[in-house]
Parts: structure tokens; sequence; C-alpha cells
């Protein structure tokens, strides 16, 4: 990202502590960039530095050396103007060096790192730019340092990323789906299952456009899935004001032996794009799938669901057909016998010498009994067909026929379609055998037709017509989902579809609404946050709320020891505020870390918080004299909150001295708690709290004072002076306590 451009004057320093005195083992590192050779001060350019005496890696003068020091020992090799990964390390034995991630120069030496209280310098008399430097407190490997090389120089190619996947935590509800395993024959796999449900759930917590709407295995969990990990569906009807929903899910496998579970996901705001993949839902050997759901006008297409995008055109030649009528599933075609179908022209996909022609259809009663075409592909009447399914000439019963070389194959079904309401006819032809079946049952007597192939003819799809009749066997009534496959699908398998599309609600059973078990909530900590004015031993608090309304653990931790340990829980409680004491919180002027966890017994939240205890500073009284004040307790520093209290033996004086600093610097921002534990501040007149070192001679209220000049001087609960330009606000004040922000 960001690198650091130094020009020969300028450097980084970071002021030196324990921690930079690294004595046994070291690793420093950094991109380097050297963008002038020239320099005419006679010093190393400091990469990264405590001084070559203690650890250094730096370049010379001239910038074409780059050396690695450690206790005056060193390690070099070559430099240019490119980029180049540079590393020392030192396991308190020998000095080694690499370069781009590969080992150049070593040294044996021996012995711990020397320390000095220099601070460390990044980039001095450097000309160039200086990228990811780092120090470590350990020798690292070889293959450490090669892999850091290739991670920071290509990362493009030593990571690769995978898609996208976003966790179901953002789905507030599901229920899960039972599909029966009774209405199943054998085993099937990537199965369409019927969706059809009016749900006052899905109304009142679903999206208005049904985007959210996704279903899964029952595998899939709020928190260890994903909704890539969803399975295809398509939405062919949703109405949000009454939460009827018609969908398809291709259901992955479809047990015959044991209810197969899926889950509907619903109620996530956030999801604005249509989840569907409709597509998805059916398999590679549909060749055609419509639902008819659409309404298009005369001329204009019905949808196909397939990947092929087989759109078939509506045509109506006066305009009284209606394709909004009720169907089996959502919308359907009504049909009048009167030149009313649809059609594609020619495409091979519909050439099969394997197929399962489907549709759902309800006849009117027709009036002139005659051939009535549900689906048929033939150039001309008989001679050159591939597969044509219809009724026969009084318009009652099906029959599916196919055409080989020598003539036709027939199968004549038995049900009469005339006496109306819904059938689903099916009619299949495999490598053996033709077909028809009427609400999943076989019908008629199957043809063999393993001996004489089916003829392709370069015919189009006809949907609702017979091709080039004279008076077109117009279908009479209404047809819905309409499917061509390039297979003969199996008897399980037009069975199963029967089942699902007749009666989805015998052939599912939906489960209650779950609501996603969120994890509880903590807020308002006691002490807050980051405080840094509080007393020790501060009795915790926080609220928790679970929405799920589950029963809570809650559990106090803290670190106050060195290591975190638990001091508290409260079990089995419910959402409120919880407390805990504590006693090992106990020294002034340090920062204590705690933390709580809060647990349902599935999820949870842990989070972590700190706050610093007052500086305690005894107040004492004149007569101690101003040398011991000045030597009883630390410099205060800026941005503290104080707490001071009297000395013990402080009965009554008429004022009481208070020394805090020896710089200006470190009054800023400062909180003063004044706290009388035994009542005796009530009887001094003032407190005078004092800047070392700042006296220029006598000073209202008072001269010069060993050095010192007041700042600012106390009296009793409310008044107070201010000498120069400090500015103190009393912002509490009560007979005992005064709080003064400086």
């Amino acid at each position: 990202d960001g690198g650091y451009d130094f020009d020969g004057n300028d450097n980084i320093s970071i002021s030196n502590d324990s921690s930079l005195d690294i004595e046994r083992q070291i690793t420093l590192e950094g991109w380097v960039k050297n963008s002038s050779f020239f320099t005419t001060i006679g010093s190393n350019k400091e990469i990264i530095s405590k001084g070559k005496n203690a650890y250094s890696i730096a370049m010379n003068p001239g910038g074409a050396t780059l050396y690695g020091f450690i206790n005056g020992n060193s390690v070099s090799t070559s430099i240019d103007s490119n980029w180049h990964y540079v590393s020392i390390t030192y396991d308190n034995t020998d000095l080694k060096l690499y370069k781009d991630g590969e080992y150049i120069d070593s040294t044996n030496i021996g012995g711990n790192i020397n320390t000095n209280s220099d601070d460390l310098i990044l980039g001095e008399y450097m000309t160039g730019t200086l990228d990811e430097l780092r120090v470590s407190s350990t020798a690292r490997d070889a293959a450490w340092i090669n892999t850091t090389y290739q991670n920071t120089n290509s990362p493009t190619t030593f990571v690769t990323f995978g898609t996208h996947k976003g966790v179901l935590t953002g789905w507030s509800y599901r229920k899960e789906i039972w599909i029966q395993a009774s209405k199943v024959e054998t085993v099937m796999v990537n199965f369409p299952v019927l969706i059809i449900t009016t749900d006052t759930d899905l109304k009142n917590n679903a999206l208005s456009n049904g985007n959210d709407i996704i279903f899964t295995s029952s595998s899939v969990g709020w928190s260890s899935g994903s909704y890539t990990d969803k399975l295809a569906h398509e939405i062919e009807k949703y109405d949000n004001s009454t939460g009827e929903l018609v969908a398809w899910v291709n259901v992955t496998t479809l047990s015959n032996t044991t209810n197969t579970s899926i889950y509907m996901y619903y109620g996530n705001s956030s999801c604005t794009e249509n989840r569907e993949d409709i597509t998805g839902v059916w398999d590679s050997n549909f060749v055609g799938v419509w639902h008819l759901h659409d309404t298009p006008s005369n001329g204009q297409d019905h949808n196909d669901s397939t990947a092929n995008d087989h759109d078939v055109t509506f045509h109506d030649s006066n305009g009284n057909s209606n394709t909004n009528a009720g169907g089996k599933m959502d919308g359907a075609d009504d049909l009048n016998s009167d030149a009313d179908y649809m059609d594609e022209s020619h495409h091979s996909d519909f050439n099969l010498s394997q197929f399962t022609l489907e549709c759902w259809v309800d006849q009117d009663i027709p009036i002139v009994p005659d051939y009535l075409f549900m689906i048929d592909k033939e150039i001309d009447n008989y001679t050159n067909r591939n597969y044509a399914l219809y009724l026969n000439n009084s318009g009652s019963n099906p029959i599916v026929k196919a055409r080989h070389a020598g003539g036709n194959y027939t199968v004549y079904g038995t049900t009469d379609l005339s006496l109306g309401g819904w059938h689903y006819v099916t009619a299949t032809a495999d490598v053996s055998w033709l077909k028809l079946f009427v609400n999943g049952t076989s019908e008629g007597t199957p043809v063999n037709i393993s001996g004489a192939p089916i003829l392709l003819q370069k015919a189009p799809l006809m949907i609702g017509r017979q091709n080039n009749s004279i008076d077109g066997e117009y279908w009479d009534g209404k047809i819905d989902e309409v499917r061509i496959s390039k297979i003969g699908r199996n008897n399980s398998w037009i069975n199963a579809t029967y089942y699902t599309t007749s009666s989805p609600s015998t052939f599912l059973e939906f489960g209650e609404q779950e609501i996603q078990n969120v994890a509880p909530t903590q807020s308002n900590p006691s002490p807050s946050d980051g405080d840094t004015g509080q007393n020790i031993n501060p009795t915790l608090s926080i609220q928790v709320n679970d929405t799920n309304s589950n029963a809570m653990n809650v559990t106090f931790w803290t670190n106050a020891s060195g290591t975190w340990g638990q001091i508290g829980y409260n079990d089995s409680i419910y959402n409120g505020t919880y407390s805990q004491t504590n006693s090992s919180m106990n020294s002034n002027g340090t920062t204590y870390w705690w933390s709580v966890n809060v647990s349902d017994g599935t999820v949870w939240t842990n989070i972590t918080y700190n706050f610093t205890t007052y500086y305690r500073l005894v107040i004492y009284p004149s007569a101690v004299g101003r040398s011991t004040q000045l030597t009883a307790y630390p410099e205060v520093g800026p941005n503290n909150h104080y707490q001071c209290v009297d000395d013990p033996e402080l009965v009554t004086n008429d004022r009481t001295d208070f020394v805090y600093s020896n710089s200006a610097a470190n009054l800023i921002n400062n909180t003063y708690n004044f706290t009388d534990h035994a009542s005796e501040m009530g009887d001094i007149d003032y407190i005078n709290i004092y800047l070392r070192g700042r006296n220029n001679g006598p000073v209202s209220g008072g001269g010069p004072l060993n050095e010192m000049k007041p700042v600012m001087y106390i009296t009793n609960e409310t008044t107070s002076s201010w000498y120069d330009s400090d500015t103190m606000v009393l912002l509490t004040s009560t007979w005992t306590t005064y709080n003064w922000s400086h």
C-alpha cells in the first residue's frame, strides 16, 4: 500500500523502552528502494537501527552495499535501485543476511545483543522509499523469510480467492419441509419438487418481492452454511398480500425410505438480489419446460425455464383465448380449438429418438368430436412424424404415436378426458418401450420399439395443434405445465411428478416457523470501556439481551493477576443488568482489562473492556514541607484522572500545598478529584496546586516558593483562582468531594 519516501534529511524515531532492548534473538526485515546513490553525508543510510553496536540494517553512504550489524559485527550484499526485500536474523550465535528471500551471507558472533538507551531510528540519512518494516524478538528461519518474500512480492500468485459465500445469518426465519417417502417409489436425483403454500409467516416476514426466499438441504444451518449452498429454485408465483407461494425446487436426492428434509429460509431485508436459479431446477435432460403462467398476447412468447431458451410463440386467431386462466399450479392457457396454439420452428433439440412428453390438461366438452392435439412434431400427417400426443377422434382417450421406417408406434389410453377435470398426461419412449401414462399410471399396452428406431424429422414443435392438417386439430380446453425431455423418464419419476404436481399438500409437510438463534448482546458496561477515572475495585456490570428469550449464562473474567481468570458468573438468567464485585483491581493508576461472555448454550458474544483507576496522590499539610512533597509521589502526566486524598495526619490546617509537575504540558487534560475521607478538609482554607520551575518573581497570593509557581488554588468548596492563562473548570462539588478539570 503506502510507503515512506525519505529525502536524506528526515527520519522516524521510536522512543526506547524495554521491548526494544532485544538481547538474545532478533529479526529485522523490510522492503527497500534506494532512489539515489549520491550523498554528501559520510554516514550510513539507516533502514532500521538501534546503532550498529546494538542492531542495525543499513546501506553505505553511496547506497551500493547493504549491511546487517549486531554488536559491531556485519554481513553485507550489493543492492541496486530496484525494490528489494532485505532481512537479517541473529539466533544468539550466527548473524545471517537475506535478500529477496534468499540466503546471502553470515558470520558467527555468539553472545547477547548489546543494549542501549537510544531510540529506534527508521530511515535516517535514507534517500529512497521504505515499506513494511518489522522487528521481531526471535530469529526467523530461512523458510519463514522466503515465504514472507513470496507473499509480499506477489500476493496475487501466493493467494487464490474462492467464490463469494455469504453466511445465512442474514436470514431470520426458516421452515423445515418434509417430502413424503411414501410418495416416492425409488431414489431420484435432481428431482424438481413443487412447493405450493399460502403462509401468513411468509406474508409477515418475507420481502414483498420474494427475493429472500431460498431453499437448502437440511444439512445447511444458519451459522454453518452459506446462501451459496442453496438448492436451485424457481418462483412461479409469490403474492406478498396473502403469502401464496408457487415454487419449483431441485432436490438433490429424493429418498424412498425416509422423508427427505429441506429448509425454506426467508426474512432478510438486505437481500436485494433475486436468489432464484431457474435453469438450475431443470436437469440437462429437459429440453423445454413451459409453466404457461406468463400471459402473452397474440404473437408473443411463453418462456422456457430451461437453459435451452426454447420460448414458444402464442397464436390466437380471434382473441378469444385466455392466457391468464386458472391453472393446475398457477396460470394456464385456455384454448378454444379455433387456431389457438403455440409453436417453435424446427430445432435439433426436439429431434428425439427417446423422449418424455408431459402436460396437464383440462378438456372442455367438445362440440364437434375430433382429434385434439396436445404436443406434436411432424411435417405432415402420419408420414413424416417424429412424435405426437393427442386425443382420439372422439376427443376422449389419449394416444401417443411415434414414427419408424415401417409405420407408426402407437399406444392407446383408456381414460376418457372428455369428462372434464385436470389430468396429467405423459408419454415416454426409451430404447425399448413406448408408454402412455395418465395421472402417473401406465395405460394401454406398451409397445416394444427396440427393433426399429424412431424417425427424426425437421419439423416445427406444436403445442395445442397438429401441424399441416386441414383443420389443425386444435386443443379445446386448458393446458398447463408442458415439458419435453430427451430421455424416457422411468415409471417412478412419472409417478412422483404426478404426486408433487397433483397434490403438493400431501406430497409435502411443513414444519413450524423457526427464528434464528441470534447470539445474545451486551451493552452499557460499567465502568465504561476506556474510562480513565475509576476507583479501585469497582463493581463490574453489564446489560444483556437475548432476542430469542433464551436463558443465558453470564461469565465475568479479568487478567488483573497477569493471566485471564474467571471472577464470577450468573447461570440461567434472562434479559437484564448483572453485576460482579472483585478485589483484584486494587492498584491506583493502573489499566485493568475485563471481559464478559454471554451464552445461550449454543451461540455467544465475548467482549473485552478496560478502564484505568485514578492516580492516587496524597495531599500533605504545609507543615510537612515542600521538600518532602517533591519526593513523596511521582510527577504527574497529561490526560489522566487523579484521586487526591488527604494525609491521615492532616486534621486542621489553614492551607495545604499539592505539587504536581515540572512541565506545563503535563497538566493538560487532567481531572483532579479531591476527596476528604475523614471530613477534615472542611477546615482547610485553600489548596495550592504548583507547577515547578515556572516562577518569574512574586505573584499575587505568594512569592517565590522554592522555584515553584502556584497555578491555582481552591478555597473551601466553590471558589478557584488562576494564574497566567491556565484554566480549571469545576465539574462537581459536594461537601467533601471536589472535581476539577484542567
